[in-house]
């Protein structure tokens, strides 16, 4: 499935010459990260959420159980947002370089922990 398909017209369609004039024009690669999940075949008898972008891509997301989770549940994995970087850096090779617009992960507050 291609993200056409799942989004239709929700999605712009650019003539051949406004794809020419946007390939390569951007001035950095912002990106935010808040975890790390594994791609999955969701044809494998395995069952889709509501839709998301991984339901638009075609895969199910999954995270490892040994992984390290915060308070909240969310996957501490560090060494996924640097291979992420390191990707695209190889693939897409941006002109004005990789800017992290947002990190992190939620943690109880200590005060609140002691409760």
């Amino acid at each position: 499935a291609t993200l056409r398909a799942a989004i239709g017209d929700g999605l712009p369609r650019f003539t051949a010459e406004e794809r020419a004039l946007l390939k390569g024009s951007s001035d950095f690669f912002g990106i935010n990260s808040y975890g790390a999940a594994f791609a999955t075949n969701p044809f494998l008898g395995l069952s889709l959420p509501l839709p998301g972008y991984d339901t638009f891509a075609g895969v199910k997301l999954e995270e490892d159980p040994a992984w390290e989770k915060t308070d909240f549940g969310w996957s501490i994995v560090p060494w996924a947002f640097r291979e992420l970087l390191l990707y695209i850096q190889k693939r897409y090779q941006p002109a004005g370089g990789i800017y992290i617009t947002e990190n992190g992960c939620a943690l109880e507050p200590e005060a609140s922990k002691a409760l």
